[in-house]
Formats: structure tokens, sequence, C-alpha cells
């Protein structure tokens, strides 16, 4: 019984956690001038990865992450974004780096903040946040036969801090979190035969036995400082930095555990 009290008291906390986030979304500053205007950010970056897929054992994974990134905003009030981001690396564990495995990933995302508060060059902005998020890994050493996956469709809240350096420089910073949705994870025991590496049964698989989770089995944090100079009159150089921490789990199973922190330069037009 405790336990079942600790377990409703956690969710209760992160579920206001998610209300007052919304709550802070607000209608337009008044007096406020909307524009219309579209941008595009087409982004390289290099991160350094932690996988840690308890499903197989209790073992860390690391290694250089690749992603291509592209972004569509549409400013205003809401400020809309739209990200679609690609990556994949080769990792590995202390004990077996000469033989790596490979991780894929994808990321989908879409977010409308809303201004909440605008003193002179500084601004804060809140919203909600939709992503889908899947990461693909095989493990050659370990478990050659079989696909491991975590994938999910989540919500949550994005907050964005900006402040106007002058000269068409500005500073971002960005803190998304998702705390709820949908999750798919491979089963802790598959006795079944080899997987089937085809493009339509991977994306099958990694899209199928979905369940609902809530904070402990669906959490992702995602940390991004970006810097903002322009270098032609219309197009900007923007440098990044970002932290991403994900936690998927479903019942029965155990969780996928994911840090990645990178470095990264692109083009906004």
């Amino acid at each position: 019984m405790g336990a079942t009290h600790s377990a409703a008291a956690h969710y209760t906390v992160w579920f206001s956690i998610l209300l007052a986030q919304m709550f802070l979304i607000r209608v337009p500053l008044h007096g406020q001038v909307e524009t219309n205007l579209t941008h595009h950010t087409l982004a390289y970056s290099l991160g350094v990865a932690q996988v840690k897929e308890e499903n197989l054992l209790p073992k860390v994974h690391s290694g250089l992450i690749h992603a291509l990134t592209y972004e569509f905003h549409r400013e205003g009030d809401p400020r809309q974004s739209v990200t679609i981001q690609a990556g994949y690396g080769i990792l590995s564990t202390r004990i077996n780096h000469d033989e790596g495995s490979f991780n894929a990933r994808l990321l989908l995302s879409y977010s409308p903040v809303f201004s909440v508060w605008r003193v002179g060059g500084f601004a804060y902005c809140v919203g909600p946040r939709l992503a889908y998020s899947s990461s693909l890994s095989e493990y050659q050493t370990w478990d050659e036969a079989h696909a491991y996956w975590g994938t999910s469709l989540s919500l949550g809240a994005s907050n964005v801090v900006s402040l106007d350096l002058g000269t068409a420089r500005d500073l971002t910073f960005c803190l998304d979190w998702l705390l709820l949705g949908i999750t798919s994870r491979p089963e802790r025991f598959r006795l079944y035969a080899n997987e089937r590496w085809t493009f339509s049964n991977i994306v099958k698989i990694m899209n199928s036995g979905y369940q609902f989770g809530f904070a402990n089995d669906v959490f992702q944090l995602n940390v991004i400082a970006r810097y903002r100079t322009p270098v032609f009159s219309s197009q900007f150089l923007a440098l990044t930095c970002s932290l991403y921490y994900s936690r998927l789990n479903i019942e029965g199973g155990k969780p996928l555990r994911e840090i990645i922190t990178s470095i990264g330069i692109g083009v906004w037009l």
C-alpha cells in the first residue's frame, strides 16, 4: 500500500508541473506586432552517446553520433517550430571496443511557444511539445539475432529564453521535457529466430506493442544553447551545444537509457 501511495504522489507531482507549464501559455502580448516570417535551418552535429540497453545487459555502449537536422520556424505568437533529425553512430563497451554496434536514430517534433515575458532584449516563451523519437541498435557481439529499440510518441513542454545581443546577434536557451506518451520496446525475453532486417519489418516492429507511460516509463529531456550571428544580409551562422537524456520502458521490461552531448554548426536561411 505504501508503494502505491508513493507512486501516486510521484505521478501527481509530475502532472502538476505539466499543468503549471500549460497555464503559463496565454494570448499574444497586447500591442505586440506579429509577423509571418519563416526560416529554415540546416545543421550538422557531432555528439558523444552513452546507451544502456538493460533488456540486453547492464553495460554502457558509447561512441560518436553524427546527426543532420532540418528545422522550420514561423515567427509570431505562437512561434512555431518543426524539427526533423536523423543520426547514426557506432557504439562499443570498454571490453569490446574493437567490435562496435550500430545505432540509428530519428526525431520528429512540433512545438508552438507563446510569449510570456518580454523585457527589452530578453524574452521568455513556453508552449507544448509533441515529439516522435526512435532509436534502433544491433549488438553483434552480444545478440546479433535481434534488434533493440526504443520508440515513443510523447507530450511535454518547451521553454525558450532568448537574449538579443545587438547587431542581429542573439543567444537562445531551450529546455524541452517530455513525460507522458506511448512507448514501443522489445520484449525482455524473445525466443523466436533471427530478426528479418528488411526496412518494412524493422519499421513494423519498432512501432508495435505500444504502451502508455508517464514519468518513470517515458521521460526525455533536451537542453540546447544556440548562438546566432549574421554572415550575409539574410543568412545566419548558428553554433549549438546540447544535452539529451532519455529513459523509456514498458511493463515487464527493463529501460533503455540514453545520454547524448553534442556540438553543432548550422546555417539559418
